[in-house]
This record gives C-alpha cells, structure tokens and sequence, in this order.
C-alpha cells in the first residue's frame, strides 16, 4: 500500500510512504524516487498507511493485528512512537 505525505514530511518537500509485504515501511523522495528511510514494525504484510493532516505523523495497520505511529519529522531516523495489538 502507498500514501501521499502532505509536504515537508521528513524534510522531503513531496514524499511517499510504501508500505510492503514483509512488514517494512519505505519513505521515498517522489521527485527523485530516492529512499530515504526505512523501518521494520511490523511482522506481516503492511495493509494501510495514514498520515496526518498536518503532516507530523503516519499511522501504520498490518497483517499482525499491529497499528504503530510514526513521527515524520525531519531527522535520521522513524521515532516508532507507540504500537498497538488487538
């Protein structure tokens, strides 16, 4: 699944956010389709992605009954914030 990230998000002025099979998030530069992070939270295939309006924040929902927020802010790394099972 994919998401659109309202712009900064990670100090990319246009990004999105990949979410993959193997429970991986990918956040890439869409001008230049540069990765620029990735984050492994989940132990199953990603299903959905959500970011805020506002851009600080996206919520991730996968296969392993988990939901993790992640802040968007620029830096070098995720900053995985909380993760919820069902």
């Amino acid at each position: 699944c994919y998401a659109l990230l309202p712009g900064p998000a990670a100090g990319v002025q246009t990004a999105v956010a990949l979410g993959g099979e193997d429970g991986v998030l990918t956040l890439l530069d869409a001008d230049n389709l540069l990765v620029r992070r990735t984050g492994l939270g989940h132990a199953d295939r990603i299903w959905a992605l959500a970011p805020t309006s506002d851009g600080r924040l996206l919520a991730s929902a996968a296969g392993d009954g988990t939901l993790r927020w992640w802040s968007l802010a620029a830096g070098p790394g995720w900053g995985n914030l909380a993760a919820y099972a069902d």
